[in-house]
């Protein structure tokens, strides 16, 4: 089984504290969710054109955007 970390881009972290405490536990809940499954990306929409990473995920009404690693 594959281990997935998080690591946040020094703009989303300024983003991510810039968020209501309330919608950043709410967030960091959601990626701790995801991470913890054997396939996170199951959960996840690849995005087609866009140069802000490859994948999304969606937290209430905001958008986690990622790219993965291997």
């Amino acid at each position: 089984m594959a281990t997935y970390r998080a690591e946040f881009s020094k703009s989303a972290e300024k983003e991510f504290f810039s968020l209501d405490r309330v919608v950043q536990k709410q967030v960091a809940k959601k990626i701790a969710f995801f991470l913890g499954q054997s396939d996170p990306m199951i959960y996840a929409q690849k995005l087609r054109d866009f140069e802000g990473g490859d994948y999304r995920w969606r937290v209430g009404k905001y958008r986690v955007i990622f790219d993965l690693d291997e």
